[in-house]
C-alpha cells in the first residue's frame, strides 16, 4: 500500500486494524515514531511522578502495565483513592527497579506479568511487541550510557520522538514477522523497492495549497530557489507559476514510481471527488491527454458519467495510450461517489487484459 501523507498512514492503518488485518510501515521507519514509544514515554513520565493520579492511570492503561479501560473505570467508580494509592505504589516499585537494574528490568517485569499474552492477540500484536522490546533496549542503553533517571529518560525520549527524520542503526524499526502484514510505504520512500502486488489509494486525489513561499528552479543555472518577496512582490506571480508547474510534474513522477513498484499487479482507484481530482496525477493521465500526444496538462476537468464510461472502455483511450496496461473494468451504478468505479488494474509485465481474463505475461 503506497500512500503520500502521515494522515493516510493513520487512516488506512486504523481501517485495516478494524478488519483485524495486520499492517506495518514498510520503510526504514524510526521506531521512536511508533505507538510503542508513546507507551514507554507514558510509563516513564509516570515513574518520574508516581503520585500524580492522572499520569498513573494513563500508565496503567499501557501494554506495559496491562490494565484494561473497563476494569480501571470500575475501580475508579468503586474507590478512586485506593486505586491511586495502589498504582502509585506499583510505580514507585518500578522506579526503584529501574534505578537499581535498568529499564531492561522493567521490560522483564512486564513480560513476566503477561505482556506477551496481552499484546499478541491484537492484529498488530507481534509488530507492537517487537517495537516495545526495541524501544526498551534502546532506553536501557541510553540510561546506562548517560546515567539518566526515569525523568531524564522521559525527556530524552520526548525530544527524540519529536524528530521525525528517518534514522539508521538502532532507531531503524525491526521488521520481524512482517511478511503476513499489509506493508505501507510512502511513495517517496518506495523508490527502488518492489512488492508482488501494489495498492495505490490516493493518486486520484491531490490537494494544492495556497503556497506563500514558492519553491522552484530558477533559470538559467536551474538553481533551487525560494521566493520570499511575498504575494505583493514583483516576481511572485512568475515564481508561483513555476512552482505550480514543477509540483504538478513531481506528482506525475510519483505516479510513475507507484505504478512501477509492482512485480505482478497494481490496483489503483479513480473517483470524481471534486476539486482535488482535477490536478490529481491519475486523473490527468486517464482523462487529460489528447490522443497521439505526450502532453499531460496540470489540471483536467471532470468528465461526465457518459464520458468517463466511454474512456474506461479498452477500445477508447486506455487501450491506445502509452498506459496500455490499464483497465477500468466496470462502472457501478451506485449512489456513493466513492464507489463509482471498481479498482483500475495494471498488469506488469504484460498488456491490457479485460476484467476476469487471465493476465498476459510478456515472453
Amino acid at each position: 500500500m503506497l500512500v503520500r501523507t502521515n494522515k493516510e498512514f493513520e487512516a488506512i492503518g486504523k481501517a485495516l486494524a478494524d478488519l483485524n488485518i495486520p499492517s506495518v510501515i514498510a520503510s526504514a521507519a524510526n521506531v521512536l515514531l511508533t505507538a510503542a514509544a508513546t507507551e514507554w514515554l507514558t510509563v516513564l513520565t509516570a515513574l518520574a511522578s508516581p503520585h500524580r493520579g492522572s499520569l498513573a492511570r494513563s500508565a496503567a492503561l499501557t501494554s506495559l502495565m496491562g490494565n484494561d479501560a473497563l476494569t480501571l473505570d470500575a475501580r475508579i467508580q468503586a474507590d478512586p483513592r485506593r486505586l491511586d494509592d495502589e498504582l502509585s505504589g506499583e510505580l514507585q516499585m518500578l522506579a526503584t527497579l529501574v534505578g537499581e537494574r535498568g529499564v531492561a528490568a522493567l521490560l522483564e517485569y512486564s513480560l513476566i506479568n503477561g505482556l506477551t499474552d496481552r499484546v499478541v492477540t491484537r492484529p498488530d500484536g507481534e509488530r507492537h511487541l517487537t517495537d516495545l522490546r526495541q524501544v526498551g533496549e534502546m532506553l536501557h542503553h541510553v540510561s546506562h550510557r548517560e546515567q539518566l533517571t526515569p525523568a531524564g529518560l522521559a525527556t530524552w525520549l520526548a525530544e527524540h520522538m519529536g524528530n521525525d527524520v528517518l534514522a539508521s542503526g538502532a532507531r531503524v524499526r525491526r521488521l520481524e514477522s512482517d511478511d503476513a502484514a499489509v506493508q505501507m510505504a510512502s511513495l517517496h520512500a518506495s523508490k527502488g523497492l518492489q512488492w508482488p502486488v501494489v495498492y495505490l489509494p490516493s493518486l486520484a486525489d491531490r490537494y494544492i495549497s495556497d503556497e506563500k513561499l514558492p519553491r522552484f528552479h530558477s533559470e538559467p543555472e536551474h538553481q533551487r530557489s525560494l521566493y520570499v518577496g511575498g504575494k505583493d512582490g514583483p516576481g511572485f506571480s512568475d515564481a508561483h507559476v513555476q512552482y505550480a508547474a514543477e509540483d504538478a510534474g513531481e506528482s506525475l513522477r510519483l505516479l510513475y514510481v507507484g505504478f512501477t513498484r509492482a512485480q505482478s499487479q497494481v490496483v489503483a482507484w479513480w473517483a470524481p471527488t471534486g476539486q482535488n481530482t482535477r490536478p490529481a496525477p491519475l486523473h490527468r493521465v486517464l482523462f487529460g491527454r489528447a490522443r497521439d500526444t505526450s502532453h499531460i496538462p496540470d489540471k483536467t476537468a471532470l468528465p461526465s458519467d457518459r464520458d468517463a464510461w466511454q474512456n474506461s472502455k479498452p477500445s477508447q483511450r486506455v487501450a491506445t495510450s502509452a498506459w496500455n496496461m490499464l483497465s477500468l473494468p466496470t462502472l457501478l451504478r451506485v449512489n456513493s461517489p466513492a464507489r463509482l468505479f471498481r479498482p483500475a488494474h495494471a498488469l506488469s509485465p504484460g498488456r491490457w487484459t479485460p476484467s476476469g481474463a487471465a493476465p498476459h505475461t510478456a515472453p
